[in-house]
């Protein structure tokens, strides 16, 4: 049963990369759904859903190596994703340190 969950939410993040990846669905952003009209306006909407769905694309190969490595009953697999898990943490934060600096996707920077 935990790799049917786990293989439907590698599809549904697949999904919502190759979504961001057209420049759509900015409002799926955390943190930009909840800026005021005004505030999003000052934004490149696409060059954001862009960068996100940049940033999705490594962690979803590391999801899909776990998860068909345990399907194929890899003896690795269970050290693979306690190792992918705590390698993610850092560039999470080093990716969201980037987006949040220097006013990279304000339209008039």
């Amino acid at each position: 049963m935990g790799y049917i969950i786990t293989v439907a939410a590698f599809v549904l993040l697949a999904g919502l990369t190759v979504f961001l990846m057209t420049g759509h669905g900015a409002n799926l952003i955390a943190g930009f759904n909840t800026l005021s009209r005004n505030e999003k306006d000052e934004y490149d909407k696409p060059a954001l859903c862009r960068f996100v769905g940049k940033i999705l694309i490594p962690i979803e190969v590391a999801v899909f190596i776990g998860v068909f490595s345990g399907m194929a009953g890899a003896s690795w697999s269970t050290l693979y994703t306690i190792i992918v898990s705590v390698a993610c943490l850092p560039y999470i934060v080093v990716v969201a340190v980037y987006a949040n600096t220097g006013n990279k996707f304000k339209k008039n920077a």
